[in-house]
């Protein structure tokens, strides 16, 4: 950079998916970043330095990285880089679905997919089998996208691409724990911490943990789950790794301290993931935060701040994939018991079932715990004669949500709720619990 600066941009251009792989995302983007400032001229290399500053920053900042992958885009249209513009469809199409920009992300995946469709070599492919999966996910179409990121973990091995199989086992990872399958979710992020390994990739050695540690604290094994979080957070900070990681292991972590009953250290570890997650801008994970974070502020007696948080929450799952709504309305019927209020509670459990039937999605262990835990306690207000006793109504999600928000609405206005006082509850899970004492 001192004494040729074209020639350090052909270079930092050519090896940036080294960085991606070993090294941190951020030095990475440091040394992109310098060498596009010190060759700032028109260069046949500049797109490829582009595109790879554009896909470390996916990890980071996604309103950055789509504007770094949309300028290689446009240079690459200008010159004609076959290759680069196919490669650069599915990485905006990944970058915008990540974001939430899903209609934007299935218009890069009609253009750039007729062109590797009929390929003979499968590892053009699978790159955009594994973004159609992503979109497969948030349009809640789960046997597309099992079908799609299964295809393009065989094609990535049949093209000898390690990487883009990590990407594909994070992400079958991730889809069978949404929909509570744990084994399969094991298995999947087994092979991945494995794959990473041999492959020295330092943050698909901390997704496959995370992943781990997922399972656990779904199963119900809160301080070995915790102590998995720990291990995969010390991965990323031993490797400088991005706000993405940092953020998923704090929400686990959050949603622990949670089920413990420590709300001061939930919402401390929630508010700092989600800090992240907004600087990230990525829509999925706050999608996954907006709940936990809303329950925080309700254990802390900020009930103004927790309804205007469960009014985010149940705005971003009024479309897409139900599956954390249904988690959300599960959570606030439990909170509806705790004062007394059985009529919505019995509702919304209805309806979270109802919901979790049409996409055959199955309750995770410390999930079934507190949805027999509501189930007791509205059977036992029944029996006293606190409850009506008609059948629970099944609400379409539209009006589930309307309901829910017009209940929270009433809890906000009469601001006398204490943080302690209504809990007559046992915990949702157990503290000291197992999977197979959940399973009993």
């Amino acid at each position: 950079m001192e004494h040729d600066p074209p020639r350090a941009l052909r270079l930092i251009s050519a090896t940036w998916p080294y960085a991606f792989a070993r090294l941190g995302h951020d030095a990475g983007r440091y040394l992109l970043r310098l060498a596009l400032e010190a060759a700032p001229g028109p260069s046949p290399w500049r797109a490829a330095a582009l595109q790879g500053l554009g896909f470390l920053s996916l990890f980071h900042d996604l309103s950055a990285a789509r504007g770094h992958l949309a300028e290689a885009l446009a240079l690459a249209e200008a010159t004609g880089e076959v290759e680069r513009l196919r490669a650069l469809r599915w990485q905006l199409a990944f970058a915008c679905v990540t974001a939430g920009a899903i209609g934007e992300a299935e218009q890069h995946l009609a253009l750039g997919w007729p062109a590797v469709a009929d390929d003979p070599h499968p590892g053009r492919r699978s790159p955009y089998r594994i973004v159609r999966g992503f979109v497969a996910i948030a349009r809640g179409d789960f046997p597309r996208a099992r079908h799609e990121l299964s295809e393009a973990e065989r094609e990535a091995v049949s093209a000898e691409q390690p990487l883009f199989r990590c990407i594909a086992l994070a992400r079958l990872g991730a889809l069978h724990l949404r929909y509570g399958h744990l084994t399969v979710a094991t298995a999947n992020f087994t092979a991945l911490v494995a794959l990473a390994e041999r492959l020295g990739s330092w943050f698909y050695r901390c997704v496959g943990r995370t992943g781990l540690a997922q399972v656990l604290e779904w199963s119900g094994e809160l301080a070995t789950a915790e102590a998995a979080y720990a291990d995969a957070l010390a991965i990323s900070v031993e490797s400088g790794g991005s706000r993405l990681e940092r953020a998923m292991v704090l929400l686990g972590q959050g949603r622990i301290a949670l089920y413990r009953r420590e709300p001061a250290l939930a919402l401390a570890r929630l508010e700092e993931g989600y800090a992240l997650v907004i600087q990230l801008n990525h829509g999925t994970l706050r999608r996954d935060f907006a709940s936990p974070l809303a329950f925080a502020f309700w254990r802390n007696g900020q009930f103004a701040r927790a309804t205007e948080q469960f009014d985010d929450a149940l705005t971003l799952n009024a479309t897409g994939d139900p599956t954390t709504l249904a988690r959300c309305l599960d959570g606030l019927a439990y909170l509806a018991v705790e004062r007394g209020a059985a009529v919505p509670a019995a509702h919304w459990l209805a309806s979270a079932a109802a919901l979790r039937e049409q996409v055959r999605m199955i309750p995770r262990p410390i999930e079934r715990a507190t949805i027999d835990t509501v189930r007791a306690a509205l059977a036992r207000q029944a029996s006293e004669g606190n409850a009506a006793r008609q059948p629970a109504q099944l609400f379409t999600r539209t009006e589930a949500i309307a309901n829910a928000r017009a209940w929270l609405a009433g809890i906000r206005d009469q601001h006398t709720a204490s943080p302690e006082a209504p809990t007559t509850l046992p915990p949702p899970y157990p503290q000291n619990s197992s999977h197979e004492a959940a399973t009993k």
